[in-house]
């Protein structure tokens, strides 16, 4: 996948989840406080099924259903599954980068919709809207599932697409964030790599596992516009831990991009969801 053709912006209008048994509204609304680990918690049965995500999925607009890596075993699963909905499907953290460049080049409202089953079932679903907002200049993976993957050149085409970054999103903590998969690349992003580099770990705030937590750090990046957290460039980077799949998207706002850009995304629980979408 090359750099994006299109020109738009984007903006988070919604922003739905259940994170360790707590509907993403409580998790704003608390400041983002764990909760007492005591609480009793929805059993894992260790299976993710459509059947389960099925309700989740917005009748309204087209989506992507981002899945951890180890369901790639169960793809034609996945696949026959949604052959009645308008549902293209994803698998670990680097299949973000392949929905949001879909999403981009269709230019029209779409859900991102990623679950994980760890410790318990987790969602966390967001609609992206064209309109006022950052734009999508750069998002691609190498998705080689055998053999070496070369980081350098995803890293190097990407930032031929965008030259220079202020905040680079990463994955997990800064103690678990699969930087040992990086190390050998570091020479590659020698252009973003500079000391004014924002290096951000959302999933510290709110530790969503996986692929949720990749859609998290999307979040964080796109909001961060908004909010005025940053202004130049950014990137996201997506490795997941157990699949050799990487991604990278970057984008950039200016203020004309932002005028006219929403207050805040809608935040709500599935709950709510659920009962308004009934």
């Amino acid at each position: 996948m090359a750099a994006s053709e299109r020109t738009g912006g984007w903006q988070v209008s919604a922003l739905i989840g259940e994170i360790a048994g707590r509907g993403l509204d409580d998790w704003f609304r608390s400041g983002f406080v764990p909760a007492d680990d005591s609480e009793s918690r929805e059993a894992n049965d260790g299976l993710l099924t459509p059947e389960r995500l099925r309700s989740y999925l917005d009748p309204n607009c087209s989506g992507w259903l981002i899945l951890p890596a180890a369901e790639h075993q169960r793809r034609e699963q996945w696949l026959a599954a949604f052959t009645d909905q308008s549902v293209e499907i994803g698998f670990g953290r680097a299949g973000l980068a392949l929905a949001v460049r879909a999403v981009d080049r269709a230019g029209v409202a779409a859900q991102i919709l990623a679950a994980d089953l760890e410790p318990e079932l987790q969602v966390l679903a967001m609609v992206l809207s064209p309109g006022s907002g950052p734009c999508v200049h750069f998002s691609a993976l190498d998705g080689r599932l055998e053999g070496t993957n070369d980081l350098a050149t995803l890293l190097t085409n990407a930032q031929a697409a965008v030259p220079e970054i202020e905040v680079l999103v990463c994955p997990g903590t800064p103690q678990e964030c699969s930087f040992e998969r990086i190390m050998p690349f570091l020479a590659s992003l020698s252009r973003w790599n500079r000391p004014a580099l924002r290096w951000e770990f959302p999933e510290l705030v709110l530790g969503a596992p996986g692929v949720l937590g990749a859609l998290w750090g999307l979040y964080w990046l796109l909001d961060g516009y908004r909010v005025g957290d940053w202004q130049q460039p950014g990137a996201l980077l997506l490795l997941d831990a157990i699949s050799p799949l990487a991604g990278v998207i970057a984008v950039s706002c200016s203020e004309t991009s932002m005028a006219g850009v929403a207050p805040r995304p809608v935040i709500k629980s599935l709950e709510q969801y659920r009962t308004e979408s009934a």
